[in-house]
């Protein structure tokens, strides 16, 4: 199964559901809620995620703060709005998904996989069977990687801890011109934020 986005019309915002497992145990299948926002000139594609956590809920409201209507006017290139990547996760209200306990944001792509194209359940410490959550990961993670130039990652921080920024190139695994990939913390503190440069891809 492979994600694509809906073709959009310069000057529009589209909104919809991104099908990424077409069914789950339950019957159902599982859906990611997308915005799209396609300005009037052409340009870059910036990508705002949030709530890869589920009980980090801050980054729900800012990716569909981010797209407002007046947006498309004068905007150069696109901004692909995803609001909550872990469904089961905001449902429950906990950081992870109940289709396993583990932190959802250590289910994308191993580095190997990415560099080598290797078959989606090799990894570092080999074979192994994916399960729900590592597949819309791996699946939507594939969809950014070939369309965005950027990519924000919302979180939520604790109440009073420090905001942050933490910037991470991407390359080698993207082209460059793929260049940037951040990840954002946020809370209701007002302290000064800091920022911090690391190599490698958000995890």
């Amino acid at each position: 199964m492979t994600l694509e986005l809906p073709e959009t019309e310069p000057g529009t915002i589209h909104r919809g559901y991104l099908d990424v497992v077409d069914q789950l145990p339950t019957g159902a299948p599982e859906q990611l809620p997308l915005i799209v926002a396609d300005g009037e000139r052409e340009g870059p594609t910036l990508w705002v995620t949030g709530s890869i956590h589920g009980n980090e809920v801050t980054g729900v409201a800012v990716c569909q703060d981010v797209v407002h209507d007046a947006l498309p006017e004068g905007l150069a290139g696109r901004v692909v709005s995803v609001p909550n990547l872990n469904p089961a996760g905001l449902r429950r209200n906990r950081r992870t998904s109940y289709y396993d306990n583990d932190d959802p944001n250590r289910k994308f792509p191993d580095v190997e996989y990415v560099q080598s194209d290797a078959d989606p359940g090799e990894t570092v410490d080999g074979p192994r069977p994916p399960n729900q959550q590592a597949i819309i990961c791996r699946r939507i993670f594939d969809l950014f990687a070939d369309d965005a130039d950027v990519l924000l990652d919302m979180h939520t921080a604790m109440a009073g801890a420090h905001p942050f920024t933490t910037t991470r190139s991407v390359s080698p695994w993207f082209s460059s011109s793929r260049p940037r990939s951040i990840s954002t913390g946020t809370s209701s503190g007002r302290r000064p934020g800091r920022r911090s440069t690391t190599p490698g891809f958000p995890r």
